[in-house]
């Protein structure tokens, strides 16, 4: 995209992407793939940056890295500490913690490192099987 003279739309298009292909480092929590991200994410940027260096792009670029510092938590501090770094650097990011009305509710309270130290210790205590219920049944309400 850097490269080209422009993006220009085009109805015909299909977009795709890739999911669920097993073995990718995308569908892993492991440090590698959150390294390979953040390594990511920062050559995107960078480039991103070289071509414009506007607010847009800042802003834009901070607000990945502060995802990142959300999905980096707790597993792995230092990542989410870089992230967050490179999102304050860039002027720093209107990007909220989500994690539905309670997550967002005990964030405010709490902040979103405990919010996700909550939520971890709630899915090691067994609140992904909660959670797969429920997802199973509103799959089967759809049905």
């Amino acid at each position: 995209l850097l490269a080209s003279g422009g993006v220009r739309f085009a109805p015909e298009a299909v977009y795709s992407y890739r999911k669920g292909l097993s073995g990718a480092l995308s569908g892993t929590r492991s440090r590698k793939s959150m390294l390979s991200a953040l390594r990511t994410t920062q050559q995107g940027c960078r480039l991103l940056l070289l071509r414009e260096d506007s607010s847009r792009i800042r802003r834009l670029c901070a607000d990945r890295y502060q995802r990142w510092a959300f999905d980096f938590f707790p597993e792995h501090p230092d990542l989410a500490d870089a992230a967050e770094r490179a999102a304050t650097e860039l002027g720093g990011s209107s990007v909220e913690f989500t994690g539905g009305w309670a997550g967002r509710t005990v964030s405010r309270l709490i902040g979103w490192r405990n919010t996700r130290r909550l939520q971890s210790l709630a899915v090691r205590a067994g609140w992904g099987q909660v959670r797969r219920l429920k997802r199973w049944w509103r799959l089967r309400r759809l049905a």
